[in-house]
């Protein structure tokens, strides 16, 4: 965490978020900069939420929002670890992005089959049209 939490000290607007357990156990982290926040207000109509599974060394899955800048260029929003696939972590994890860019919804949302990632979605982005991959 030394390195993001340095990046809050030395950049404007760099926001970190982490979810602690009642025992102050790490569930999850989230960050944004100020580049991501900036691409999000202008590119905000459609957000594509992806997860990988379980691929770094903690056994943490990866969460990223990315969005499609206006010459066709994805761009990352988000980048967060998630401990587990529970609706409260993915709930956590929409709240903190809601809050970073400052309660900007996106008017559609895509993603991937995950059931508890679709109930996140609908608690959080009410207003937000769902697209689902397959």
């Amino acid at each position: 965490m030394c390195v993001l939490e340095n990046r809050c000290v030395n950049e404007q607007d760099f926001s970190i978020s982490l979810h602690l357990d009642e025992d102050n156990c790490l569930m999850s982290f989230f960050w944004r900069d100020l580049q991501m926040k900036f691409d999000y207000l202008l590119v905000s109509d459609l957000l594509l939420f992806d997860t990988t599974y379980r691929i770094n060394c903690y056994e943490m899955i990866c969460t990223l929002f990315a969005c499609v800048n206006h010459h066709g260029q994805n761009v990352m929003v988000e980048c967060g670890f998630l401990m587990n696939e529970k609706v409260e972590n993915f709930v956590w994890l929409l709240e903190t992005f809601l809050e970073a860019m400052d309660n900007m919804q996106p008017k559609t949302m895509m993603m991937d089959q995950a059931f508890s990632m679709a109930n996140a979605i609908e608690k959080v982005f009410p207003l937000a049209k769902h697209r689902m991959c397959t």
